[in-house]
């Protein structure tokens, strides 16, 4: 399922192959490499691209460095270049000799004029020059739900293409700062495309005037937010964004990138609970909203199959956790045919799954397993009790 998305994910005049976010990106990525495929990963974010390797078909590891744990990640796989973003940096993240401005291949993308300035400071500070970008916001309704639209003018992120145009006249003749990038994320399972091609046709009209004004733009980022079917969502498949970035970018030299972690990642995990007990229609298991927040947040809805063979009539359940909070729910209205201790698996958990749970209520997390074909493995240590306790210091004394 992987491999087929990723092959449709690249056009004619997208000869990059994009890979998605987190352990299963970079899994995939090693697999392709073995059967000499060029692939580019994204580790949860924003791409760029890195020199061949020897064999001329290496996996290209690269990152979006919106926490130090994906800086350090990035390195300790061999990245070698990438994107330095994220909303709102304190000054102390900006250390140079730390987090990568010794390497010229990284970029910061930035959200705001002070952030900027930071970075010009530090930069004369040790006689460096830094690659930059700054991130817009289209002002463009992506249709979805709220907590996860981020390109509308209310939206905390980005910043207007008026703003961008003076930033760049004030700042495109500093020797510290190289812009060469623009970037926008609109939102997050959008399911309208005409949501893209508005604010595609936006960015390369801005790249175009920033140019104009003696900037050379080598770099559009366009974001990811290509919606997944849950339940019964009418999606469309990524041949078809791809038509239309190539519809709209075809004739101009920038680079084009995207992060369609989501539409990779989504339908690639599961998360698999045991039934503990059955309560009136309440199918009580032993996961929760620690393990899977998006139901409880934002009210969103996984389909949930039992493991067992179905011999007898479905009835409908809401699929619920032990978290003393009546908003832990799983699903709900599930039609199952299940009983306690069997095993249930709530679908298209590999996207905003296992990155977004927690320690809530002191319930460990849980393991994470891969599976390739016929083969499986422990990629992640199920948590205990004692890493629980283990970061707190003195707590008797």
């Amino acid at each position: 399922m992987i491999h087929k998305t990723i092959k449709e994910l690249v056009g004619k005049s997208f000869p990059v192959i994009i890979v998605g976010s987190g352990p299963a990106g970079i899994t995939l990525a090693l697999s392709l490499e073995k059967r000499k495929i060029d692939c580019l990963i994204i580790e949860a974010g924003r791409e760029e691209y890195s020199d061949e390797s020897q064999e001329n078909y290496a996996a290209k590891i690269i990152g979006d460095q919106v926490t130090d744990l994906r800086y350090s990640r990035l390195r300790q796989l061999g990245g070698t270049s990438g994107h330095w973003g994220g909303w709102c940096k304190p000054i102390e993240k900006w250390n140079i000799e730390k987090w990568g401005f010794e390497y010229n291949s990284f970029s910061k993308l930035k959200e705001q004029t002070c952030e900027i300035l930071e970075i010009e400071s530090i930069a004369r500070s040790k006689k460096r020059t830094v690659n930059i970008g700054v991130r817009l916001n289209p002002n463009t309704d992506a249709k979805t739900i709220n907590q996860i639209s981020t390109g509308k003018k209310e939206n905390k992120f980005g910043i207007s293409f008026e703003k961008a145009i003076d930033i760049a006249k004030e700042y495109s003749n500093k020797p510290e700062l190289n812009f060469l990038a623009i970037t926008c994320h609109i939102g997050s399972q959008i399911l309208d495309l005409k949501s893209f091609k508005n604010a595609a046709e936006q960015m390369l009209d801005l790249a175009n005037r920033l140019d104009q004004i003696g900037l050379e733009i080598k770099i559009i980022d366009m974001g990811g937010g290509l919606g997944v079917r849950y339940i019964d969502e009418e999606t469309s498949a990524p041949a078809e964004l791809m038509e239309i970035y190539q519809d709209v970018f075809s004739g101009t030299n920038k680079r084009i990138f995207l992060e369609p972690g989501r539409s990779i990642a989504a339908n690639a995990g599961i998360l698999l609970a045991k039934v503990e007990y059955l309560k009136n229609n309440f199918l009580i298991t032993d996961a929760a909203m620690n393990d899977l927040l998006r139901p409880a947040l934002y009210k969103a809805n996984h389909q949930v199959v039992s493991l067992q063979e179905q011999n007898s009539s479905h009835n409908k359940v809401d699929v619920v956790g032990p978290v003393c909070e009546s908003g832990d729910y799983l699903a709900k209205g599930a039609e199952l045919a299940i009983k306690e201790d069997e095993f249930l698996a709530i679908r298209t958990a590999g996207a905003y799954g296992f990155v977004m749970s927690s320690n809530y209520n002191s319930r460990p997390r849980a393991c994470e397993i891969l599976v390739e074909g016929d083969d499986f493995r422990l990629i992640r240590q199920r948590e205990s009790h004692d890493d629980l306790f283990k970061h707190e210091i003195d707590l008797l004394k």
